[in-house]
């Protein structure tokens, strides 16, 4: 019973510590600074890739408009975000048909050239996705998904020695698990999603607009099903359905109340 015991304690652990979808919940096993540093390296390593092939911020015209869009998002992030008003922030361009981008901790971002292609280089989509990935970062989702990690990976090696599983035994729970722990990863997707349209809103871009995005997005994917490994690559990590896109478009209409405007 003791055995079994703790992979409950273990399950109870990844849950989080506070109610689903509530920002700043999330159980951290990882200290921020190492979850900062291990950002840098990532990022910096990213970056000499890209640089060796020639695909760094190749286009001014693109990182012109990048850089324009985030210093904004940037001003209110930290404006609202104590954690974010020490980062050196940083965003660059990187020459690839993948349709993506990405804020690590600590504030280092940057944008594929697939996705200024796919919106057109319209401002308010660029916009909507960038603060979607800035929250990832303000809310510190990097760290709590290491922390799970961290704890899934410790954890089911105890459980495996102490109930003596194989090593296929002890996979196939890994993936079990996994499977069990997802609707925690769709809460991570609805904070950023709502933190970011909130940001991308203050800072003054058209969330109405913005949404047009993820309206493209699932209307490509279903015209191409999956055959469009560039646009696959983003949904698969950031998952958009009719849910989602119904979530997105109250949060915009509650920035376009008649009342509001002036």
């Amino acid at each position: 019973m003791a055995r079994y015991a703790l992979l409950a304690a273990m399950l109870f652990g990844l849950s989080g510590c506070g109610p689903s979808g509530q920002p700043g919940t999330h159980m951290f096993l990882v200290s921020r600074d190492m979850a900062e540093a291990l950002g840098q390296d990532n990022y910096t390593a990213t970056l000499d890739r890209a640089r060796s092939g020639n695909a760094l911020d190749s286009d001014p015209d693109q990182v012109r408009l990048v850089t324009e869009i985030a210093t904004h998002l940037v001003e209110e992030a930290k404006r609202r975000y104590p954690v974010g008003r020490d980062w050196q922030w940083e965003i660059h361009v990187i020459g690839s048909d993948q349709v993506n981008a990405f804020c690590m901790p600590g504030g280092k971002m940057a944008v594929l050239s697939g996705l200024l292609e796919t919106t057109g280089m319209d401002p308010d989509q660029i916009a909507m996705v960038v603060g979607h990935e800035i929250s990832h970062a303000l809310l510190e989702h990097t760290r709590a998904s290491l922390s799970r990690d961290w704890l899934l990976q410790g954890g089911m090696w105890i459980v495996s020695k102490s109930l003596k599983m194989g090593a296929l035994r002890n996979q196939s729970a890994l993936e079990n698990l996994n499977t069990v722990l997802l609707p925690m990863h769709r809460d991570l997707e609805r904070e950023a999603d709502a933190l970011g349209l909130d940001l991308m809103a203050s800072a003054g871009f058209d969330p109405g607009q913005g949404i047009r995005f993820w309206q493209n997005a699932l209307a490509k994917r279903g015209e191409v099903g999956r055959g469009d490994r560039h646009l696959e690559a983003f949904m698969s990590t950031h998952p958009a359905d009719a849910e989602r896109l119904a979530r997105l478009g109250e949060l915009a209409r509650q920035w376009h109340r008649p009342e509001a405007k002036p």
